[in-house]
């Protein structure tokens, strides 16, 4: 297993856009699963001001907005985009088990028509004599196009925006490739409330 980083159970406050105020994520370091990168935890907590402290019992009582994403790259600590760090906070029994990721044959342009597959890392080869149907893996991750940390925050925005009842198809940046955020806005559009995932199959195909 490769060195953990620094960056492993830290909680983030994130400045969003849209003057949506402040969400919070935190990060899981894949090497304890031998693989690549970071899980991504967004919070289901947003704050219109900065906050000084998260503690414990409140972090604990906090759920996941949406299933947590894939990401590559280095946490923002210049400029305007920067992220404060709250501390560490201990992972969670499902947070230690690697998820399954979800990707589909692309047959339909209505993904929900498509037949979808899942693998656990880039690495094992996917079993497309066995597929699933959308609802038994639309809570799953993405495994890719991997979304950096630095631009995480659009991502984030868009689906506070969903939740808020806002228009996210139309969110525009100029901080980001138009491409990113497009494919951001199709996986904002397909992405479930975490509290309506149950416990048991988070991470997990529906059976």
């Amino acid at each position: 297993m490769k060195k953990i980083s620094s960056y492993h159970e830290t909680l983030w406050e994130i400045e969003l856009n849209e003057k949506l105020g402040f969400g919070y994520v935190q990060i899981i370091d894949r090497s304890i699963y031998n693989l690549f990168g970071f899980l991504v935890k967004i919070m289901d907590y947003r704050s219109n001001q900065v906050r000084k402290k998260i503690t414990q019992e409140e972090f604990n009582n906090w759920d996941l907005l949406v299933n947590p994403l894939m990401a590559a790259g280095s946490i923002p600590k210049k400029g305007n985009c920067k992220w404060k760090k709250m501390g560490n906070y201990p992972l969670t029994e499902i947070d230690l088990q690697p998820p399954f990721f979800k990707t589909h044959n692309g047959e339909n342009n209505d993904i929900t028509k498509n037949t979808w597959f899942v693998y656990k890392s880039f690495g094992d080869d996917i079993d497309y004599n066995n597929g699933f149907n959308y609802e038994q893996v639309k809570h799953l991750t993405y495994p890719n196009p991997v979304i950096f940390l630095h631009s995480i925050h659009h991502r984030i925005t868009m689906e506070w925006m969903k939740v808020l009842g806002m228009d996210f198809e139309n969110y525009y940046t100029t901080e980001s490739d138009q491409e990113h955020i497009r494919t951001m806005k199709e996986q904002v559009k397909y992405s479930v409330p975490y509290s309506e995932v149950p416990i048991e199959i988070r991470g997990k195909v529906k059976l």
